[in-house]
Order: structure tokens, then C-alpha cells, then sequence
């Protein structure tokens, strides 16, 4: 009876810590689920929860001073360009490009549009 109630101890003190802080190398958050539902409804809500949910996952990322996985600030700049708001996009961008040196040469051409006014 004595070695049931170390382990049941043991076990909830054990769920308890492991639930406060996360671990990880990279944060995705709800990101599989709200591109599955984008690619198979482009509807506006959609389209607007997956971009929710990119800004989440920066946030979340940096709030808890994790790595922004890769893509992820480029997937955002996209979606921010869609809406007309370029500046804000070649921002994410060029952050791409700063975590990410390795997409320098995407993310040149994509800023060099940005600056030439192409889509």
C-alpha cells in the first residue's frame, strides 16, 4: 500500500512540473490543423485563423524564448502581403532571412518584388 502512494505521488507531481513550461526545440501550436482546414476551405474565416494562428505561434515563440520554427515568419510576411500590407510582410521576411540565413536567396527575390511593386 505504501509503495501505491509513492507512486501515485510520484506520478502527480510529475504530470504537475512537466506541464509548466514547454520544452521543445520549436512551438507549431494548432499550425497542422488550421492549414488543413485553409487547404481544404480558402474560405476568408480559414484564411484568417491560419494567419491567427502564425502570429500565435511567433508570439508564443518568442514570449517563451524558443526558436520561431522555419517558414513560419515567411508563411506570415506571405499572408500580411496578401492583404496589402508590405511593409509589414518584407519585415517577416527579412526576419526569415535573419533567423534563417539559409533563405537569403528566396527571400532576396521575394523583397526585391516586394520593392519593385510585382505580386
Amino acid at each position: 500500500m505504501k509503495n501505491k502512494i509513492k507512486f501515485i505521488s510520484f506520478f502527480v507531481v510529475m504530470v504537475l512540473f512537466s506541464s509548466c513550461t514547454y520544452k521543445g526545440m520549436y512551438y507549431y501550436g494548432n499550425y497542422s490543423n488550421t492549414l488543413y482546414s485553409l487547404k481544404k476551405e480558402p474560405t476568408k474565416e480559414n484564411i484568417e485563423n491560419h494567419t491567427n494562428e502564425l502570429k500565435r505561434i511567433i508570439d508564443f515563440s518568442i514570449e517563451n524564448n524558443i526558436s520561431i520554427p522555419p517558414g513560419i515568419y515567411c508563411e506570415y510576411g506571405y499572408q500580411l502581403k496578401a492583404r496589402g500590407l508590405n511593409e509589414e510582410a518584407k519585415k517577416n521576411f527579412l526576419l526569415e532571412k535573419k533567423v534563417y540565413p539559409s533563405s537569403s536567396m528566396l527571400i532576396d527575390r521575394i523583397v526585391k518584388q516586394l520593392n519593385s511593386g510585382g505580386k
